[in-house]
């Protein structure tokens, strides 16, 4: 399904770039949200510029590295819950 999704936004990239700005939610928290979804779905191809446009806006680099073990642990518990020991 990703795929799909994928070839969509490639062929779509004025739609990625053109997000509004939403003010109740600062571009620093918007990355930091980011970089965590991507973390927890395993999309490292596309983590290292998200995480260079995070550390732009004003994420330190101690704050990423803190955000990815949540996130990993978390993701794994939940595909143990799903496809570990019936």
């Amino acid at each position: 399904m990703h795929e799909e999704i994928d070839k969509w936004l490639r062929k779509n990239r004025r739609c990625t770039n053109s997000f509004p700005s939403y003010p109740d939610l600062s571009k620093r928290d918007r990355s930091l949200i980011t970089v965590a979804m991507l973390a927890t779905l395993y999309r490292t191809d596309e983590m290292r510029g998200h995480m260079q446009r995070a550390l732009d806006n004003g994420v330190t680099e101690t704050e990423l590295k803190g955000l990815i073990w949540p996130c990993a642990v978390n993701a794994g518990r939940v595909a143990i819950d799903v496809f570990g020991p019936k």
